[in-house]
């Protein structure tokens, strides 16, 4: 992955990545804007089309919080709108078929995630889920090097290794 600390630069080249590897018809990159409050929507693509940037007000009945929260990978691989809703969320845009979504972390403090869908059941499995964090690993600690972040990017720190 590109070592670029311009934000679209490097959003645009986890979009590429994951063409690579996925049917990308449904997927954001998330980030979490403390200062604001909100969800800010870097990469959104709905039905093949990318949208405009975003933000929305923080709504932890929303998928994006959930995984941030847990700090765990979300696989669902059939009735998706179904199990989300078992799981005491609110789907924003979610297809009938399966969800794969991952938190991005940076020194193990949850900034955004990342998530796919299709409106296939079964079309994402746990290898997809495995690439997704990895992707994601590497996402987080290139975004935390963004000044896309920049008021909460000085609270987070790396941890002290030296005791």
């Amino acid at each position: 992955m590109s070592s670029t600390l311009d934000p679209d630069t490097l959003f645009e080249t986890i979009l590429t990545e994951m063409k690579r590897l996925f049917d990308v018809n449904q997927f954001c990159i998330t980030l979490h804007d403390p200062p604001r409050n909100e969800m800010r929507y870097e990469v959104e693509v709905c039905d093949g089309k990318l949208l405009p940037k975003r933000s929305r007000p923080l709504n932890e009945r929303n998928v994006p919080e959930y995984l941030m929260r847990t700090r765990q990978p979300l696989l669902i691989q059939e009735n998706c709108v179904e199990e989300m809703r078992k799981l005491g969320l609110e789907p924003e845009n979610a297809a009938k078929g399966c969800f794969c979504g991952v938190p991005l972390l940076l020194y193990e403090k949850p900034i955004g995630t990342m998530s796919v869908q299709s409106p296939q059941e079964r079309a994402l499995d746990s290898g997809h889920l495995e690439m997704m964090r990895v992707l994601a690993s590497e996402s987080g600690h290139r975004v935390g090097k963004c000044p896309v972040i920049p008021r909460e990017r000085t609270k987070i720190t790396a941890p002290d290794i030296t005791e």
